[in-house]
């Protein structure tokens, strides 16, 4: 299998996801750099090999252009007798964000629950300012909004690098150089337990599962229960018929098979 990430390689969390996996694997790990570019990889991948392509494909509710993605690579899909199986994740962030609710980083619990528990986040006390406001257009922002306001500068994720311990919880065991007196001993290995406890489906090289391997017929039972996860976020936001929800925005998606 083949499995490609609309993510930058480069990204904090795509580089801590890589660490759970051997250099030689770790390597074969295709990145589009966004999702605008993985139509044309997921293309040329058919066209040069014949293996089955796995996608982990941010499918954000409330953001209507990831639907229409998810729409192109199904048609792909269908149309090369399924090699495409399209994992449809609400982002990583969320993902990571559920590893991080009880760790040491975590400096503040405002508005986690409300990302965890996919609720409406609209009126949520985490958008504070104006700046914040305009900053969180869909849910993924505000999964965005959490690691960059939530946690310590070691684990923040804001892009900015503006200290020196920036993004260090991810790539080091606990107590670091970096310390402060409330920080207490943690093994990368168990930060990374955690975050991969959260996927439904990871590649199966990695430290965690000793190789096992899961069924192709497997592999699309996880496709389709994240499609369902998906519909029913869609629905559940529809359904609230809150003010701030633009309804044109929200579209549902329907399995490949």
């Amino acid at each position: 299998m083949i499995f490609v990430f609309e993510d930058n390689k480069e990204d904090i969390i795509s580089r801590f996801f890589r660490k759970a996996y051997p250099e030689n694997i770790a390597d074969t790990f295709i990145y589009a750099k966004g999702n605008g570019n993985i139509k044309r990889i997921v293309q040329k991948l058919l066209e040069s090999t014949d293996d089955e392509i796995v996608v982990y494909l941010d499918t954000i509710p409330g953001n209507k252009e990831t639907a229409k993605i998810y729409k192109a690579l199904r048609d792909i899909s269908i149309k090369s007798n399924y090699r495409v199986i399209i994992l449809p994740l609400v982002c990583m962030e969320y993902y990571l964000i559920k590893s991080l609710r009880d760790s040491q980083v975590m400096l503040s619990h405002t508005g986690v629950d409300i990302c965890i528990n996919k609720e409406l986040y609209f009126d949520s006390p985490l958008i504070s300012t104006l700046e914040d406001r305009v900053f969180v257009k869909n849910f993924e922002k505000y999964c965005k909004l959490i690691l960059i306001k939530n946690l310590k500068d070691c684990a923040s994720h804001s892009g900015k690098t503006t200290v020196e311990c920036y993004g260090v919880y991810y790539f080091a065991d606990c107590l670091c150089n970096y310390r402060d007196n409330g920080c207490v001993q943690e093994i990368l290995l168990n930060k990374l337990r955690s975050f991969f406890a959260q996927f439904d489906y990871t590649p199966a090289e990695g430290v965690f599962n000793n190789g096992k391997k899961i069924c192709i017929n497997e592999l699309w039972d996880v496709h389709r229960k994240l499609v369902q996860v998906y519909n029913d976020m869609v629905e559940y936001y529809i359904s609230s018929k809150n003010d701030a929800i633009n309804i044109s925005q929200y579209a549902k998606i329907k399995v490949i098979k």
